[in-house]
């Protein structure tokens, strides 16, 4: 799941440019899907998850992401809060 900062509320342009960024795709946002909230030592963070579609691209080599099955997302290693992302995927799946 690729992650960033954004500063501000007004978010989605900035969303779909980092994206773009990080993974060579341009999306298609939809509204927010999931948010999570945790602790990192002193750090409150919070995660804003959302659906989107690819419009167009190819995933960057540089990026190392790959596109996964359901089947597999179970499967692989991740971060905590990546795991109950995709614990949520596939209990609502798209």
């Amino acid at each position: 799941f690729p992650r960033f900062t954004v500063p501000n509320k007004a978010a989605q342009p900035q969303i779909v440019k980092h994206t773009r960024q990080q993974t060579g795709l341009t999306i298609g946002l939809n509204s927010p899907y999931l948010r999570l909230k945790h602790a990192v030592t002193r750090y409150r963070i919070t995660l804003d998850c959302y659906r989107a579609i690819s419009v167009s691209g190819r995933l960057t080599r540089s990026s190392q992401l790959r596109w996964v099955s359901q089947q597999e997302l179970r499967t692989l290693a991740m971060s905590a809060t990546g795991r109950q992302i995709a614990n949520q995927l596939t209990l609502d799946p798209c």
